[in-house]
């Protein structure tokens, strides 16, 4: 009697730790089912707010992802062949700008019409070959007042229209893309623009150089970089 006694005894512990254990399994099921539900949430939520940070129009603004001056001439040119002669960029107006001053940089081929350090709009250009002799020299320097709406430099057989002096009174200058001899455009001179192709002046389209020609005053600071 006894030894059936223990054997119900025993028979009853086995079974209470059974369920004991089964109800344990089932509360750390739904914990994980909680956890994982969370951790789909969090993502989800990380995830929106990810996509809301991106800046609109990403790679595809020309300033902020400083495409060069090369890939715009490029595109230009598909458009028409013969873009160097059309503006390469928007023309700010110019009442409205407090501290006017000029950026040529080399590295990208742009020049960037400023008010402080605010770009306003940038052109496509064409500096000095970086050979040693032909390259635009870099500093800080000031439109000065020798300018003209031609000039034909016989030493390369080239000459441009609206030139603008920015150093050596008259050495270094902006101008339109080059001229020959008869004062007609050199179209594989021109094609060059986005690319290292002068001796030391700053090529532009025909458009741009004629709007610097008659717009940017005398003593505007220029930066080459």
């Amino acid at each position: 009697m006894k030894k059936i006694f223990n054997t119900k005894i025993i028979s009853a512990l086995i079974a209470a730790i059974i369920i004991l254990a089964l109800a344990i399994l089932a509360v750390e099921n739904i914990d994980l089912k909680s956890r994982s539900n969370n951790k789909s949430s969090s993502n989800d939520s990380l995830g929106t707010s990810s996509d809301k940070s991106l800046p609109s129009g990403s790679g595809t603004d020309r300033e902020s992802n400083a495409e060069t001056g090369k890939a715009i001439a490029e595109k230009l040119r598909k458009q028409n062949p013969d873009f160097w002669k059309e503006p390469t960029g928007k023309y700010p107006d110019l009442s409205k700008v407090a501290n006017l001053n000029i950026l040529v940089d080399t590295d990208k081929q742009l020049t960037y019409i400023r008010d402080g350090e605010k770009n306003l709009t940038s052109f496509v250009v064409s500096t000095g070959i970086f050979d040693g002799e032909s390259e635009t020299p870099k500093g800080e320097f000031k439109i000065e007042s020798e300018c003209g709406e031609s000039f034909f430099a016989a030493e390369f057989q080239e000459g441009a229209n609206y030139w603008v002096s920015f150093k050596d009174h008259g050495i270094y200058l902006f101008h339109s893309v080059p001229t020959d001899h008869s004062g007609n455009y050199i179209p594989n001179e021109a094609v060059k623009l986005g690319e290292p192709a002068s001796h030391g002046c700053v090529r532009m389209s025909v458009s741009d150089s004629k709007w610097i020609f008659e717009n940017i005053p005398v003593g505007t600071p220029v930066k080459v970089i």
